[in-house]
């Protein structure tokens, strides 16, 4: 298993539920674009499976990132950041939280974990991080 499907089961909720109802501005476009369309055959409910899985890899690496950075993050969420005021094109940038209170990426805003967050499991990442380093140092 790669280390972004090792990371997939690092939470205590199911990645894939938790990122379709996330604020992720992928996901969000995919479900907008398949959704209200009307056809629901095997090829495009197939199409949208395969555009899904490149955003939850996309959002499975930024998320590596942050963890490689910092580890003791334990709460992600995304949240709209529209400075264009352009309701159609709205970024939704991924935040973390670390048990210093610090919120990323903008420190020093006042905000709290939001109650729909993606919690990691400290127990499957402290084993997700050591097999990283491992197979980093076989490379």
């Amino acid at each position: 298993m790669d280390t972004l499907e090792q990371l997939k089961y690092c939470f205590t909720e199911d990645f894939s539920k938790w990122l379709i109802k996330s604020n992720n501005h992928l996901v969000n476009n995919l479900l907008g674009a398949y959704a209200g369309t009307g056809n629901q055959d095997s090829e495009r409910i197939s199409e949208f499976w395969k555009e899904f899985e490149k955003a939850e890899k996309q959002s499975l690496q930024d998320i590596l990132s942050i963890i490689l950075r910092e580890p003791e993050a334990d709460y992600f969420w995304y949240v709209g950041n529209n400075k264009s005021r352009d309701i159609y094109h709205v970024k939704f940038d991924l935040y973390y939280h670390v048990p210093t209170g610090e919120h990323q990426p903008v420190p020093g805003e006042p905000q709290t974990v939001p109650g729909d967050s993606l919690r990691v499991d400290k127990d499957k990442i402290k084993v997700l991080l050591r097999d990283y380093k491992i197979n980093r140092i076989l490379e």
